[in-house]
Order: structure tokens, then C-alpha cells, then sequence
């Protein structure tokens, strides 16, 4: 089940999760303009406990998706690179 999508262009991840509530977006606007793991760390312990669970329920949906996209890459570039080193009969 996908909680949205995952696109990379270029050297970077574009990352869309559906029907998110505007707070959540929010959330997530601020949790893009942190620079460390230690930031985040310190400003998801500095919210109430429910907005701690949103905000954790929000990384764990990013983290979902793009491990879901990791397992659905298209492999085909990498396939036509090794079958160059394939032994034929």
C-alpha cells in the first residue's frame, strides 16, 4: 500500500505523501528546513505527545516510501550494463 510517491530528477528526491492535513504539512515544511539528525531529534521532543506522534508517524511515512521506491526501481540500466559481461554459448 503506498502512502504516496517518490520521484528523483536529477540529484534529487521529491517526496508527495497523500491526504495530509494542513498542520501536517506544515509539520513537514519545518521538519525540511532542519539541518540534522540532532535537530530534529530536539525539536520533535520539544512538541506535545500527540504532535510527537504525528511528527513521528509523518518520518515514518517518508521512511516507507522510499524504501518502497528503493524496491521498485527500475533496474533496467543497470541490466543492460551487466549483460554487456554475460558468457554466451
Amino acid at each position: 500500500m503506498s502512502y504516496g510517491t517518490v520521484t528523483v530528477q536529477e540529484d534529487k528526491i521529491l517526496i508527495s505523501l497523500d491526504g495530509l492535513t494542513r498542520k501536517e504539512k506544515k509539520m513537514l515544511q519545518i521538519m525540511w528546513s532542519i539541518d540534522s539528525k540532532e535537530q530534529l531529534h530536539y525539536w520533535v521532543s520539544s512538541l506535545n505527545k500527540r504532535d510527537q506522534i504525528t511528527a513521528t508517524s509523518l518520518l515514518m511515512l517518508i521512511k516507507y516510501e522510499m524504501l518502497e521506491h528503493m524496491m521498485n526501481d527500475d533496474y533496467t540500466e543497470a541490466n543492460e550494463v551487466l549483460s554487456k559481461f554475460t558468457l554466451s554459448e
